[in-house]
């Protein structure tokens, strides 16, 4: 299941913090611990639900993201919460394998299709990191998603800023091996720009507030992400 486009009614950022706390449940209402909570300020799974499902955290976002491998991500709206039941529907997508060999070209396990009308540059190195960009360019309008892999490149998920200024938000996981999960997350703004982020720790492909009719032909690139063999 996929977490459907919805829309979030943000307050301002930046209001007093507060406590909320909440238990996470599975469809049959046992507690599910090692939740991880994401995007309410927080560093990554900077809070977990505990052995009986329960977690507590302090707070000033509007919103923030639950994950765990094998279960369907779930968006909270946590403006006048303070007390919340979540239920976690089991889902586990595992990722797509390229069908076909593939060459990334970087060091990293991403693989992602050549698109008409969408330019991909040779890879570069740092001292830490391999990244290349794939660019897209409708009019006057450029756009373009940036993939890289290292100690220091990312955490695979999207800025928490993405996350509380999207008017729309969804969210699909995979899972790859028994535990690892790669994010993929998309949004919104309230001025029409929409963004994109596919990632794992340590590995992300994504773009930032990309024109629409750009958007649509980098969609095109990372719809047709796939994982590596080694």
């Amino acid at each position: 299941m996929r977490v459907a486009w919805i829309a979030l009614v943000l307050p301002l950022l930046g209001s007093e913090p507060r406590v909320v706390r909440g238990v996470v449940l599975t469809e049959t209402s046992a507690p599910l611990a090692g939740v991880c909570l994401d995007h309410y300020g927080a560093a990554y799974c900077g809070a977990q639900s505990d052995a009986l499902g329960a977690f507590q955290i302090r707070t000033s976002a509007p919103v923030m993201l639950l994950r765990k491998p094998g279960y369907a991500p779930q968006v909270v709206k946590l403006a006048g919460k303070d007390n919340l039941r979540i239920v976690m529907p089991a889902e586990s997508r595992p990722a797509p394998p390229c069908k076909s060999p593939c060459d990334p070209r970087i060091h990293g396990s991403f693989c992602f299709p050549p698109v008409k009308g969408v330019k991909s540059a040779r890879p570069f190195d740092d001292v830490d990191y391999t990244a290349r960009s794939y660019v897209a360019i409708v009019g006057k309008k450029k756009g373009a998603i940036m993939h890289g892999q290292g100690s220091s490149w990312s955490l695979g998920l999207p800025r928490d800023r993405d996350v509380w200024e999207s008017v729309e938000y969804s969210e699909r996981d995979y899972v790859l091996g028994d535990d690892i999960l790669i994010v993929d997350a998309k949004g919104r703004k309230s001025d029409g720009t929409l963004w994109r982020n596919i990632g794992e720790v340590g590995e992300s492909a994504f773009y930032e507030t990309a024109d629409p009719a750009v958007a649509a032909l980098l969609d095109r690139v990372l719809d047709g992400f796939c994982i590596a063999s080694k």
